[in-house]
């Protein structure tokens, strides 16, 4: 820290601290700095992809609903996987395809509910998120703990990795969740 006067700067004599802010920070009206605030507390920069994420989540549960588990509780694949004598035949995929089904219906509603609480711009919405991503990833483990074991009883091969279930919501949360509660941007535009 220096005390420095230049002729360019209208003769002012200031304190040079790069590292703490410029000569133009220091020296900002209370309208500018109102303006930098304002940008900050509106759904800009990395929360434009993470509100796309949010607008995708629901869309894609509803299509993993429709597409995989209607089907199967509706064209007999899962009394034929409970029949004793099939060669796929396991105790666990009854309870395991209604597990799982039914933790989609919830993923399904709180991501709607996320939806509009992000765009809503509610306080509330980073611990909801941060809770959300921590009950998928349980969810997650214990699917993969209940498919692991259908594999095991199994006399085949199913070729399913239980383990790509976990990665997912690991690495979104691992990306979001520090995002959420560090982000000054979050910390300015979720306040309703």
């Amino acid at each position: 820290m220096k005390l420095v006067n230049e002729p360019n700067k209208s003769n002012i004599i200031y304190l040079e601290c790069e590292d703490l802010f410029t000569y133009d920070q220091m020296f900002q009206t209370d309208e500018i700095r109102e303006t930098n605030v304002r940008d900050l507390n509106a759904i800009g920069g990395w929360l434009i992809l993470f509100g796309i994420g949010r607008i995708l989540s629901p869309i894609i549960i509803l299509q993993t609903i429709f597409l995989t588990y209607l089907p199967i509780f509706t064209n007999g694949s899962l009394e034929k996987l409970s029949q004793i004598g099939n060669a796929a035949y396991s105790l666990l995929w009854k309870p395991t395809m209604i597990f799982e089904l039914g933790v989609n219906i919830i993923l399904l509603v709180f991501s709607a509910v996320l939806l509009f609480s992000f765009f809503g711009r509610k306080k509330w919405f980073p611990k909801i998120f941060i809770s959300l991503s921590m009950i998928t990833i349980i969810f997650a483990l214990i699917d993969a703990v209940l498919i692991t074991q259908i594999q095991r009883s199994l006399s085949l091969n199913l070729n399913i990795n239980p383990v790509t279930q976990i990665i997912s919501p690991v690495v979104i949360g691992a990306m979001w969740i520090p995002y959420l509660l560090i982000s000054n941007r979050v910390k300015n535009t979720f306040v309703k």
